[in-house]
């Protein structure tokens, strides 16, 4: 669901990159160093991120996706399985990098 949404609003590759580290949580300074990058390159690339959105600041652009987590919409219910537990994400592999885990708490499904 995240990565159609993105699809959606026409991020180049970088962007989603950088859009799926905002919604764990990262910062602009953990998602540089993550990617190999300046922090001012990565607040530019939100800055993009968040026009093409519609939103103007991070709190709005993850409140974009808690309502569709809210309504039931980025999980389906054929997945819920997979879910239970203590469900855990890595993230890294999208950007080229050896994959994260990040701890329950900030987890967003990326499907």
């Amino acid at each position: 669901m995240i990565r159609e949404t993105f699809a959606g609003w026409g991020l180049t590759g970088t962007e989603v990159d950088v859009g799926f580290l905002a919604l764990k949580g990262l910062d602009a300074a953990e998602i540089a160093a993550m990617r190999g990058s300046a922090q001012g390159t990565v607040r530019a690339q939100l800055t993009k991120i968040y026009a093409k959105a519609g939103v103007s600041n991070r709190a709005q652009f993850a409140a974009l996706f808690v309502e569709d987590l809210l309504g039931g919409r980025l999980i389906p219910q054929s997945a819920a399985a997979e879910w239970q537990g203590e469900p855990r994400a890595l993230v890294g592999h999208a950007c080229g990098q050896g994959a994260v885990p990040i701890g329950t708490g900030r987890n967003i499904p990326i499907r």
